[in-house]
């Protein structure tokens, strides 16, 4: 079972392994359900979705730069998905601070090719792959993605 719950362990590494880029690492494509495989941790996967906001988008900083929580999802507009860091900003593969009552059509948010990406479109994402064991429950896996690359 797959949590998207943050339990401090899964916090703390989040905050101290964000990646910088996924530059000339390899790049595997996974279906939905395996990006979250244990096996992925600290890999760069490419994997299909949608991307939205949601119940809230929780943002912070981590190696000098903002992100903010998405969630990718199998389907439009369901959840559960995965969790997804964005960087904070105005240029590709970015997106910018949400506004404070935000709705899902109100997150801005620009692919690789600087054009807007809504949570209606099909996304290809490459992302660095954070699993590991929930400290509350070691058997299931606190999952989070940080998004390099976006594309449609």
């Amino acid at each position: 079972m797959t949590s998207q719950g943050w339990t401090p362990t899964a916090l703390l590494a989040a905050v101290l392994l964000a990646p910088l880029g996924c530059g000339d690492e390899p790049v595997t494509p996974v279906t939905f359900a395996q990006a979250c495989d244990r096996a992925n941790h600290q890999k760069n996967v490419e994997v299909a979705g949608y991307i939205l906001a949601g119940r809230s988008v929780v943002c912070d900083t981590s190696d000098g730069r903002k992100y903010c929580g998405l969630v990718l999802t199998e389907q439009p507009g369901t959840e559960p998905g995965v969790s997804l860091r964005i960087a904070v900003g105005s240029g590709k593969n970015a997106m910018a601070k949400p506004e404070r009552n935000y709705t899902r059509d109100t997150i801005k948010l620009l692919g690789d090719d600087g054009k807007p990406v809504s949570w209606r479109d099909k996304s290809k994402v490459i992302a660095k792959v954070f699993a590991v064991p929930d400290s509350l429950k070691p058997a299931d896996t606190v999952c989070f993605l940080f998004a390099n690359k976006i594309a449609r």
